[in-house]
């Protein structure tokens, strides 16, 4: 069987296969969403998620079809006029599109792919009621460093949404700036896709409330009030992946288990080796030049000559590696580093780009 270095879907979790059979003996594909045993699997997953992330007690644990519907539901939700946006990639770009599709006035900074942002660039207009940051970038390899990230946060008034799709939960998150949090499962979770996951904080459930008591509409059936008033009874509005809202449970629960600070200090690891790689070679160069905003996740490099040849000889091996995203699509290689991946499989991946890279000495 081939590895999957790919950043989504991505390597399938170790124990996923025991997990789903499990669900097979349990029935949980047939349960009623109404029922003590769907409430029971939400609300273990709910305590899971908190104990591998660090979600604030007085959070509600939402979930959806997908990250790009949080999106939506956490700008209409919250915007009645101005969001603003720091785009410094595809899926940054996303959420600004889903914004202005909504209506709003959503304004932007925006950076060239594989940058990061200048202190120049933090600041925030004074009448944005949401900020919308993608903390790790899928598309280009760029993460926020905490810092910066911290910065934005307390500098604004206005409520501070995080996409951590790609970065959760192998790198920390500081939820006190924060007003909502939100990821899909197919990346470093190792779940097939088809579940997002939307956190957020009481005052921004207000905001929502508020809204909707203004007789401003925030959505339909997915909203955040309603998604909030099941959440509260371990349920949903509409009927849910069950089988993913288990899975993820016993996922989160295995990584709590192994030791989530184990988990983060071994992806950081990784990173640091596959970067050195990139540094010293002759013919791969990672595409994010500033040390302090690369991802330890997604590793983006690009190839001398296109990614073609590498590309071919690595999946040869059964090493299946992610190719650039859209317009780098012939140029860069994204490799994915997440748990999933087995400690052999990832040093033959090393072996081979430092083989191919003709390393400096």
């Amino acid at each position: 069987m081939a590895t999957y270095f790919t950043p989504g879907p991505a390597q399938p979790y170790p124990k996923l296969k025991r997990y789903m059979d499990d669900a097979w003996t349990k029935d949980v594909m047939s349960i009623s969403h109404r029922g003590k045993a769907f409430s029971d699997i939400y609300r273990r997953t709910d305590g899971a998620l908190r104990n591998v992330m660090g979600v604030p007690e007085n959070w509600q644990i939402m979930f959806v079809g997908s990250a790009t519907e949080a999106m939506e539901r956490i700008t209409q939700g919250v915007v009645e006029k101005r969001s603003h946006h720091f785009v410094d990639g595809a899926f940054s770009k996303k959420w600004l599109s889903i914004a202005k599709a909504l209506g709003k006035d959503a304004s932007s900074v925006s950076v060239p792919d594989g940058s990061g942002f200048g202190p120049d660039m933090m600041g925030v207009p004074e009448d944005v009621e949401l900020l919308c940051i993608t903390h790790n970038e899928t598309s280009t390899g760029v993460m926020w460093p905490e810092e910066a990230l911290a910065a934005v946060a307390r500098g604004s008034k206005a409520f501070v949404a995080l996409d951590v799709v790609s970065s959760a939960p192998m790198v920390p998150i500081d939820f006190a700036n924060l007003d909502a949090v939100f990821l899909s499962v197919q990346k470093a979770f190792g779940l097939p896709a088809g579940l997002g996951v939307l956190m957020a904080s009481p005052k921004l459930l207000g905001r929502a409330d508020e809204l909707l008591g203004r007789g401003i509409s925030v959505g339909s059936y997915h909203s955040l009030p309603e998604l909030a008033a099941a959440a509260m009874k371990f349920q949903t509005p509409a009927t849910p992946n069950v089988q993913a809202i288990y899975l993820l449970g016993r996922v989160a629960e295995d990584m709590a288990e192994t030791g989530i600070e184990a988990l983060q200090a071994e992806n950081q690891h990784r990173a640091e080796i596959l970067y050195d790689v990139l540094n010293s070679s002759s013919e791969l160069e990672s595409f994010v030049q500033d040390a302090d905003w690369r991802s330890p996740t997604v590793i983006v490099t690009a190839v001398r000559g296109g990614n073609d040849k590498l590309h071919g000889q690595l999946a040869d091996r059964g090493l299946i590696i992610g190719k650039g995203y859209k317009p780098y699509g012939d140029e860069h290689l994204r490799i994915a580093n997440f748990p999933s991946i087995d400690q052999e499989e990832f040093d033959r991946v090393v072996s081979h780009l430092v083989q191919f890279g003709s390393l400096r000495v």
